[in-house]
């Protein structure tokens, strides 16, 4: 399998090398894994890496997502839902996971690897259609501000669960009838001239392509 490089992270915030399984740092000699040769490992530590092989190689991505999330948490003093937040976003695009084969047959695995591209996704919807609530307030339309304001709260507390990975409490169908209803929304506003069409037409966009995920595994 060929991975896009621009695709993983390889390094921390300091310019540091990380694990490409867990994300924690591997510039210290001692935190490094062994080859089967009994060489160091470049990509892989200790913890996860022994002797060319994964110590867990049946173990999913959630929990090593999870077990991360505690260690971060403590390093930096993080609460524990950020940590997770932050674990979760990184393991993604680390060189293990991308080799894994995409499992569309397990609603999870399949949502788990697109985590990455929904949450730019997301990011962008959210921060266009935050500059129309502001518009609709200064225009004095509080009843159109406040129905998409609602729409996008109920929409980001379900993001909110699924980028921390808490997949359990998520439900892929509530994920979908939100933006159904959100696209409500952003149609009326149409109808009463009351955005532009450009930025319909970007959100539809991004929504139209998560959408596409969602509905294929919507439970």
């Amino acid at each position: 399998m060929t991975l896009k490089k621009s695709t993983l992270i390889l390094r921390d915030n300091n310019n540091n090398p990380i694990c490409q399984s867990c994300s924690l740092p591997i510039s210290d000699e001692k935190m490094r894994g062994t080859n089967l040769d009994g060489s160091l490992s470049d990509e892989y530590c200790t913890l996860c890496y022994f002797r060319g092989s994964f110590r867990e190689p049946e173990i999913e991505m959630s929990e090593v997502i999870d077990a991360v999330a505690h260690i971060v948490a403590n390093m930096r003093d993080f609460d524990i839902k950020k940590a997770r937040l932050i674990t979760g976003m990184t393991l993604p695009r680390l060189k293990r996971w991308q080799m894994a084969e995409e499992d569309s047959s397990n609603p999870d695995k399949y949502v788990i690897k697109k985590i990455p591209k929904i949450s730019i996704k997301w990011n962008e919807i959210l921060e266009t259609c935050s500059n129309i609530v502001l518009d609709l307030v200064a225009r004095d339309q509080m009843l159109f501000a406040g129905r998409l304001r609602n729409c996008l709260n109920h929409i980001e507390a379900l993001f909110f669960r699924l980028f921390s990975y808490e997949l359990e409490l998520v439900s892929y169908r509530e994920v979908v009838n939100g933006f159904e209803s959100l696209k409500v929304v952003l149609n009326l506003c149409m109808e009463r001239k009351l955005m532009f069409e450009k930025d319909y037409v970007y959100i539809v966009k991004n929504i139209k392509y998560i959408e596409t995920i969602f509905k294929k595994v919507a439970r």
